[in-house]
Formats: structure tokens, sequence, C-alpha cells
């Protein structure tokens, strides 16, 4: 029997922590779906309820924190991951993600999860110049080439 090659998929989605973990993102899932049905294959990584779920019991209070207060969460989650050692996270996710293939990577930008998703996108353009790195959702019109840093 022929060994079938796997295709890589034309985009990468995901989802950065700090979010809620209680829903999945239905972005996410309707950016999802509407690619399959324009004959384009994505995949979703999310990073956030992976990272919760491996997450100690006193390291899961930190999706507590941050989500609770969204007026204070993109300074506290700053905070958080300049205080935590999240950079190992980080670099495991980049080096996924390169090794992955995929050259179009998809971040959902919300005021919580953007100090981790720019820290990612810059370790993976770091990386491999070549990946085309889009920035989606409600905190998008906040960042620009200038402001982002990468």
């Amino acid at each position: 029997m022929k060994k079938q090659s796997k295709k890589i998929a034309d985009i990468l989605l995901l989802l950065c922590p700090f979010w809620i973990t209680w829903t999945p993102s239905l972005g996410l899932a309707y950016i999802y779906a509407y690619l399959e049905s324009k004959g384009k294959t994505a995949k979703i990584l999310d990073i956030n309820a992976k990272m919760f779920h491996k997450a100690g019991a006193e390291d899961r209070t930190v999706w507590q924190k941050v989500t609770s207060d969204v007026y204070r969460s993109s300074k506290l989650s700053q905070n958080i991951l300049a205080g935590k050692n999240f950079s190992q996270y980080i670099e495991f996710y980049a080096k996924k993600i390169i090794a992955s293939k995929i050259k179009v990577i998809g971040f959902s930008v919300n005021i919580c999860n953007v100090f981790f998703s720019l820290e990612l996108a810059r370790q993976i353009k770091n990386k491999d110049q070549s990946r085309v790195i889009i920035f989606g959702g409600p905190l998008v019109n906040l960042l620009t080439p200038g402001n982002a840093g990468i």
C-alpha cells in the first residue's frame, strides 16, 4: 500500500494566552470554515487552551487575573509575561510553528493576549523571514508596523 503524503495547510490560525478558557474562539472557527469553503486548508492551534491545561493550579490563576479585568488586562498580561518565565513556551511554539512548514500564520489578537502574540510573531519572523504573519481581531487596529515591533 502506498503511503500518502500529508498536505501542508495553507494557513495556521492561532489563539495565544491569555484568554478565557471556557469557550472556543468562534472567530477562528468562522475563519477556518470560510477558508475551507474556498478550497484552502487551515489548521487551528489554540495555544491558550494547551498552556492552560498544562499549567499547575497556581499558574492557572494567571488566566483568571488577566481576563477578569479587561480594562487592566493589557498591562497586567505584559507584567505577567515579564515576571513569569513564559519565554520557554514562546520559544517552544515558535519552533513548532516553523517545523510545521505552514507559510501563513494568522493571530487572533485581543487586549489580553497581544503581548504573547507579538513576542511569538517576532520569534517566528526572526527564525524565518519568509513566513507571512497576519494579525486580526478586536485589537488589530491599534497595531501598526511602528508600534508592533515586528
